[in-house]
């Protein structure tokens, strides 16, 4: 498998003032402390960072904003998601002079019912024949409803615009046939999930796009040096990152993550309505995960 990426990507939150408005400075001091932290580079427009509460129009200013930001000597990303070919390209284009390593393409699912193999396929393929930049696929089945079936990833792993995926599944038996049906080609998978990310290195993985790293960004530096090595387990690191992702990101999720961070030092901010902010038995729970890692 190609190792393209190496270590620990941050899909960075976007952080938004009570008004709404987004928080700019905010912005900035979170990216300044990540570009001086162990991780590998940043995401701009993930899940993590509320992609699907920005209009276009913030959606490529925070690109811009973002990417000015983040030196040359770190991975910058961009998420891409959109319900149709059309729409990605207009976005893309609006960016494609920026320098960005990857765009993060996710998975088109609002009608589900006809997002069969083939219709999937020709979705990545021209979004990839079109963008200058290469592109990840956007595995995320907990939020678009849709797992991409093995075969569907081994045909666009031949495309040569589509560099890997990022895989958030946490199907071990399903990254097992997509790291089988890529083999070969120039082509990397990337975990999404901290809680399965020892397992997956065990069988090559190398990098990952975790939201553990927004709160606790120090603890990446260990597992990129085991990512690296190829190492077997993952002993030490695993169960804190496994307490801090099933409590901080997978049950409380955004609103979970931005506490982490303003616990942490960092500009959480608020969230965009209807996400709600934690409650103070929620509030309670992170601050006492955090304070056992």
């Amino acid at each position: 498998m190609t190792d393209r990426f190496k270590g620990i990507i941050a899909p960075l939150t976007t952080p938004f003032l009570k008004s709404g408005d987004l928080d700019w400075a905010g912005f900035e001091a979170n990216i300044t402390k990540y570009v001086d932290s162990p991780l590998a580079g940043v995401l701009a427009l993930g899940t993590t960072g509320e992609a699907v509460h920005l209009s276009d129009r913030e959606r490529v200013e925070v690109v811009k904003f973002v990417s000015r930001l983040v030196p040359e000597n770190r991975v910058f990303m961009a998420g891409v998601s959109y319900p149709s070919v059309k729409l990605a390209v207009e976005f893309i284009e609006q960016i494609k002079h920026l320098r960005i390593d990857a765009l993060l393409v996710s998975v088109p699912s609002y009608y589900k019912s006809r997002m069969g193999n083939e219709a999937l396929t020709e979705y990545f393929e021209a979004v990839a024949s079109a963008s200058p930049h290469p592109i990840l696929v956007y595995n995320i089945p907990k939020f678009s409803g849709i797992e991409l079936q093995p075969s569907v990833v081994g045909r666009l792993a031949g495309h040569p615009n589509i560099i890997g995926m990022k895989d958030s599944s946490a199907n071990m038996i399903f990254l097992q046939h997509v790291l089988r049906v890529s083999q070969g080609q120039d082509f990397q998978v990337l975990s999404g999930n901290a809680e399965t990310i020892g397992l997956a290195m065990t069988l090559g993985v190398r990098a990952g796009i975790l939201a553990v790293g927004c709160v606790v960004p120090e603890l990446m530096e260990e597992l990129d040096r085991l990512g690296s090595t190829g190492a077997r387990s993952v002993p030490g690191i695993q169960p804190q990152l496994y307490r801090i992702s099933s409590t901080v990101v997978g049950k409380l999720s955004v609103p979970g993550i931005k506490y982490g961070m303003d616990l942490r030092g960092f500009q959480g901010g608020y969230c965009r309505s209807p996400l709600l902010p934690l409650t103070a038995e929620e509030k309670r729970e992170v601050a006492a995960v955090l304070e056992a890692v």
